[in-house]
Formats: structure tokens, C-alpha cells, sequence
């Protein structure tokens, strides 16, 4: 007499061939996909090393705007060694120096910074404390141009964009034509704008920023849930082996004498964010680290 498995138990097999057969589907396809956009290997940059400093976070602090010229002044004037700022790019095509990806925190107006032009920008004013100041947005050409100016070292961190051919393409250019590689760092937390920068021109220093992934902005929640379940060491070390950047950019909880073995030992270099308090600074200094803070002075 022959006995067949109860149901229950052949639906079981079933659901586990299927998650073996995905799991390797998945497998197959990531090597494949991975081998297919996997860049140049990566040389040990002669610039990284140069570049790890003290730098104050969105261009400055003091009784001025954020991520303004005015800030930049300010900070180079108290001695620091370089600045962190952020880039957005205009519904035009201009790229600006301004943190947030809508304005109404920043400034006097409302709405995306990629849904305004140059021009419409230029009507509007920073706010300091939330009260408007003379300043305007600053064009990312300004910040260069000041910061070469007074010798400041420069961490660029680009923001997410619909334009981000565009953004790569000028901002190249902009280093190029200043001869700027050895003083600029171009940062982002988004893989895609640093796989195209890589692409573009290998001689720009480039960095990870690790921190919370950024999904907010995937549309699909299914898929943003399956990339939240991805393991960190995905991010904190294949991902930045295959993006071939110079230094990766954790927040300052994610560093830990392990992880900053294993990423040395990767040849990265490390620049860690945003160290404000004085247990944080001892801990980044203990490594003989460079960091970005919001107070170059003293702790806050």
C-alpha cells in the first residue's frame, strides 16, 4: 500500500524549492549584473590621504546662513582647513549650494529646488534663525571660486536629482577647468551619482557616505522593504568595493576599530560624520581620523 505525503506537508517542499530556486535566480542575476556595470579596479589615490581633514559641516557656522558665501568667509577667517556643502541642481540646469531638497526651511520661498529656475531662485533669501537675510543661494561656481580663493579643502556632497547626467557633467567640468583635484572631495549617499562620476573622470576623489540607506525616495514599497533586509555589510563593504570609491563616509555611531580595519585594510580612507561632542571627537581622533563637524571649535 502506498502513502502519500499529507498536503500541508507538499505545499512545504514547494515553498522551499521556490525560495531556494529565487535565491539563486537572485544570486545569478546580482554576479551577472555586477559583472556586466563593474567598473575599472580601482588605483590607491595619491589625493585621498591629502584630503583627510577637519571639515566644518554645510559651509560654516556663526551669524550667518548655511551653505552661504558669507558662512564660507566666516569659517575660513576662524582657520578652518576645509568645508562640507551640498548641491542641487535648478529646473535649468544650475547647480546650487543649498542643503535641504525644498526650500522652505532654507529660504524665503516654497517648493523643490528642482522645480525653480536660476532666476526664480535668485528672488528668494536665505533665512538665519528663521529670519531673512540679505544672501542668496550661491551657485556651486561661486562656492569653487571662493573656496580656490581662500584655500579651503572642499567635501561636495551631492544630493539625490532628476538631472543626474547633467549634475556629473558640470560638476566634472567645474573641477576640470580649476584644476581642483586635489583640493575637492565629491560625496553622496546616493550609489548611482558616484558609479557615473567614476565613469566620467576616475581622477575626482570620490566618497560613500554611509549612514540610514537612502530608499525614502523608491517608489515601490516592496522593493524598499527588500532593500532594508539586505544585510549592512552589503553597504558598509561590498558597496562601496564596487563602486571603486577612495574613502568611505560613516556616521560617526557606524565607527568601530573592526569595520575600521577592514575598510584600511580595503585601501579606503575614512572620513567620518558629523562628530560634535567631545567623547566623539576623542574617539574619531584615537583612529588619527579626519571628520566633518559642526564645530570646529571647541564641542557643542
Amino acid at each position: 500500500m502506498q502513502h502519500s505525503s499529507p498536503p500541508g506537508r507538499q505545499q512545504h517542499h514547494w515553498i522551499f524549492l521556490s525560495t531556494c530556486l529565487g535565491l539563486l535566480f537572485l544570486i545569478a542575476g546580482g554576479s551577472w549584473f555586477i559583472h556586466r556595470h563593474r567598473l575599472p579596479p580601482r588605483a590607491a589615490s595619491p589625493v585621498a590621504p591629502k584630503l583627510l581633514a577637519t571639515y566644518v559641516h554645510r559651509a560654516g557656522v556663526g551669524p550667518y546662513p548655511e551653505n552661504s558665501l558669507a558662512a564660507i568667509r566666516h569659517t575660513a577667517a576662524q582657520g578652518a582647513q576645509g568645508i562640507e556643502f551640498d548641491v542641487h541642481s535648478t529646473k535649468d540646469g544650475v547647480l546650487v549650494t543649498t542643503h535641504d531638497p525644498r526650500l522652505e526651511r532654507c529660504t524665503t520661498g516654497k517648493g523643490r529646488v528642482c522645480h525653480h529656475t536660476w532666476a526664480e531662485l535668485q528672488q528668494l533669501r536665505l533665512l538665519y534663525q528663521g529670519q531673512p537675510t540679505t544672501a542668496r543661494i550661491p551657485t556651486l561656481v561661486q562656492v569653487l571660486d571662493l573656496c580656490k580663493e581662500l584655500g579651503l579643502l572642499m567635501d561636495i556632497e551631492l544630493k539625490n536629482t532628476p538631472y543626474p547626467q547633467t549634475v556629473i557633467q558640470q560638476l566634472v567640468q567645474h573641477l576640470r577647468q580649476r584644476k581642483l583635484y586635489d583640493k575637492a572631495i565629491v560625496t553622496s549617499f546616493y550609489p548611482q551619482l558616484l558609479h557615473q562620476l567614476r565613469k566620467c573622470d576616475r581622477r575626482v576623489t570620490t566618497g560613500l557616505l554611509l549612514g540610514a540607506p537612502p530608499f525614502t525616495e523608491v517608489p515601490s514599497r516592496k522593493i524598499r522593504t527588500f532593500l532594508y533586509l539586505l544585510p549592512n555589510r552589503f553597504y558598509h563593504h561590498w558597496l562601496p568595493h564596487y563602486l571603486q570609491v577612495d574613502m568611505v563616509c560613516p556616521q560617526q555611531r557606524l565607527l568601530s576599530p573592526k569595520r575600521l580595519q577592514q575598510w584600511q585594510k580595503s585601501g579606503l580612507e575614512v572620513l567620518p560624520w558629523t562628530v560634535n561632542s567631545g567623547p566623539d571627537k576623542q574617539h574619531v581622533r584615537a583612529f588619527h581620523l579626519g571628520y566633518i563637524t559642526d564645530c570646529p571649535k571647541g564641542v557643542c
